[in-house]
């Protein structure tokens, strides 16, 4: 079993903002704003400056909504992963191994190595949903957690393995919640802070796919070290010299 540090918590939240910061994400966050908000079709920022205050009142609470919809969709899907394959006793040893031998494949892929279609593409769920407001928020940020799933799913996969090695239920629970936490985050402050938002936005949105190496690293090492069995010792390592546990 895996001890269950604050590290796992926060490799877990770094997770979900690196997915936030992927190629088929970041990019399309501006316009996921505009349509949740009831800006479709028009500027975002534009909007926001005509009538700033309006602006945040209108996208507070459906940024909300909208990441609370999306959040559900992954810890939904963590509830039925972590239940599922959590009780396999004794065969866990051979489960790790073959995680680890999928969460390689899955950072090769990230890096170039070897292409999976089925993770290069998306279902997106455009004019699926009419409409305005926190209940239509809520729907399309469910709707995108099912399209984006494919894209984001090598670095879900590594968290959703992550959280089947703890020692109980609820710690593995609690790294899809930190997931997505770091998904949701920098949706919700780009929809509060829009200004600062497509300032940043500039920027980053060039390094997308070094966002995307970076992530196929961490997976890359990750999966040796479940298919190496050491995932035990290196936890166990980090909570000997002081890490605290939860």
């Amino acid at each position: 079993m895996v001890s269950f540090s604050l590290v796992n918590l926060l490799v877990a939240f770094g997770a979900g903002v690196l997915s936030f910061l992927s190629p088929c994400v970041l990019p399309l966050v501006p316009a996921h704003l505009s349509f949740v908000g009831g800006f479709a079709g028009k500027d975002l920022e534009q909007a926001y400056g005509a009538d700033p205050k309006a602006f945040r009142g209108r996208i507070f609470v459906r940024s909300l909504m909208f990441v609370l919809g999306f959040s559900l969709v992954f810890l939904l899907l963590g509830l039925v992963v972590v239940g599922l394959l959590g009780p396999i006793g004794r065969y866990k040893g051979w489960f790790e191994r073959a995680a680890g031998v999928l969460i390689l494949t899955l950072g090769a892929h990230l890096l170039g190595f070897i292409r999976l279609p089925f993770l290069s593409r998306d279902v997106r769920y455009h004019g699926a949903i009419q409409g305005s407001g926190t209940l239509v928020a809520f729907l399309t940020g469910a709707a995108f957690g099912f399209g984006w799933t494919p894209c984001v799913g090598p670095i879900l996969a590594g968290i959703l393995a992550l959280a089947t090695f703890q020692h109980t239920f609820w710690q593995g629970f609690s790294l899809l919640i930190a997931y997505s936490l770091g998904l949701a985050l920098p949706f919700f402050l780009a929809g509060v802070f829009v200004p600062q938002f497509f300032f940043l936005f500039k920027g980053l949105r060039s390094k997308t796919l070094v966002f995307e190496k970076v992530s196929g690293v961490l997976l890359i090492g990750l999966g040796i070290v479940l298919v190496l069995g050491q995932m035990g010792t290196i936890s166990s390592y980090l909570v000997e010299i002081g890490l605290p546990t939860i």
